[in-house]
């Protein structure tokens, strides 16, 4: 969805969706980091090339979006992050469901049938059913982006106390 979403970000310059992106920017870090499956994977190989450009790209164009001052972080924006991601997360969740039942694809995208890492097993300890254990995330998410928009933060509550 990201790599779907990123090139509106980039030629409508949205608020909204390109802060939207910087939360989502994250799930292409954490595909780089934490895929063991293409751990093995040639460096050589087509296979390599398709999955690293792809999410090395979905991290590097929202950052730059804003560091070119293409952009404009908004912390207007925390709210609608969180709430479009858990709104897309269910939807996939569905998605994953109907395939299922429907095919012997086994698919589990945005990982809400089981999960695929320590941190989310993790998780899934705490809150142990699918779907439902990924939002713990939400609470590192808001403090992730509280510490994004910190310096715009600051600078309100700093203009807040001189008025």
């Amino acid at each position: 969805i990201n790599a779907l979403l990123l090139p509106f970000a980039v030629f409508s310059r949205n608020t909204r969706l390109c802060n939207l992106l910087l939360v989502w920017s994250l799930g292409a870090v954490a595909a780089l980091v934490m895929n063991s499956v293409m751990a093995e994977v040639e460096l050589a190989s087509w296979t390599f090339f398709f999955f690293y450009f792809p999410h090395v790209m979905e991290f590097a164009v929202p950052i730059l979006l804003f560091k070119l001052g293409l952009a404009r972080k908004e912390p207007r924006c925390i709210g609608s992050t969180i709430v479009i991601s858990m709104g897309i997360y269910t939807v996939v969740h569905f998605i994953n469901l109907i395939i299922n039942h429907y095919t012997d694809a086994g698919v589990n995208y945005m990982y809400s049938l089981e999960p695929i890492n320590p941190l989310m097993e993790l998780f899934y300890k705490v809150i142990p059913y699918d779907y439902w254990y990924m939002y713990m995330i939400v609470p590192i998410l808001v403090v992730y982006l509280l510490i994004v928009y910190a310096p715009q933060l600051l600078a309100k509550k700093k203009e807040k106390t001189k008025a």
